[in-house]
């Protein structure tokens, strides 16, 4: 068709992120994350950006870095909060 070839329909991939600890905060951190990604993985080859690589890696591994910490302090704060509930429960 005609207006397939001018007017495609765009694809978006949905993860789903809808896991006990997730938060909106960790949600968004992980959406920089991928625009981080995206963009080196795109310019990486370009004359332009060549310069800016070590630069585009870096904020990627960093970001990547705290994503890694922050899901790892909210599942702990998630197991903690259950076990604390489970023990109030028990004592009673």
């Amino acid at each position: 068709m005609i207006i397939d070839k001018y007017a495609p329909i765009k694809q978006k991939t949905v993860r789903a992120n809808n896991t006990p600890y997730m938060t909106k905060a960790l949600r968004k951190a992980l959406m920089k994350r991928t625009e981080l990604a995206n963009k080196y993985h795109k310019h990486r080859k370009d004359e332009d950006y060549a310069k800016n690589i070590g630069i585009m890696l870096t904020d990627y591994t960093r970001k990547k870095e705290e994503i890694t910490s922050t899901t790892f302090k909210t599942r702990f704060r998630r197991c903690k909060k259950l076990l604390e509930n489970s023990k109030a429960t028990v004592l009673r």
